[in-house]
């Protein structure tokens, strides 16, 4: 088993920084409850005896890295050069659009001039992981930064095929407008 990575270390690792968690949650803020389930989700029968000590330890990670009162994790926007981060997205390489797309999802609200090429790229990049990145920044820009792309994100969910793109969209669609969305009176086990 030399070279992977199982699950509870990801998580642990998430705790520790080396990891963005977010995506494991559709985008939407992690409580420390999310995370204590997690953990136990993830227990395997010889661990079972150190579920308590890690839950503990995954709580107390949560608290010391700044959760507010309501048990979220507070985003935090990063400074980008949104100008190059365009012009990256512009490039042939689907890597080096991936690459913009993450650093423009960091940049949360202040991705926001970026909006038209983001959607640009949702609705026609030949590469699904970058269609499907797009959306997530979108998700990341929040309600107020990305209103204006709840068109385009209709169109969107629409006409892609990829199973894994349209979720992001859908995710998207929830944090931006979710009395319209797809899964309006949907729970987790469907309809």
């Amino acid at each position: 088993m030399a070279g992977t990575t199982s699950s509870w270390q990801i998580v642990v690792a998430g705790f520790l920084g080396r990891l963005r968690l977010d995506p494991l949650f559709a985008g939407s803020p992690a409580s420390m409850v999310q995370y204590v389930i997690m953990i136990r989700r993830l227990s395997l029968s010889k661990f079972r005896h150190h579920l308590s000590a890690l839950a503990g330890a995954a709580l107390l990670a949560m608290w010391a890295t700044g959760c507010g009162g309501d048990g979220a994790v507070q985003a935090v926007s990063k400074d980008i050069d949104v100008v190059a981060l365009m012009e990256q997205l512009e490039s042939t390489k689907s890597a080096d659009r991936l690459n913009a797309l993450i650093e423009l999802g960091d940049g949360r609200e202040n991705s926001a001039p970026a909006l038209d090429a983001i959607l640009e790229v949702l609705t026609s990049d030949k590469d699904a992981k970058v269609r499907e990145m797009a959306a997530y920044v979108l998700l990341q820009m929040g309600e107020k930064s990305a209103k204006p792309a709840i068109a385009t994100l209709k169109e969107a969910y629409a006409k892609e095929k990829n199973p894994t793109v349209k979720l992001n969209i859908v995710n998207a669609w929830n944090a931006i407008e979710p009395e319209t969305s797809p899964s309006q009176g949907m729970n987790a086990t469907g309809p």
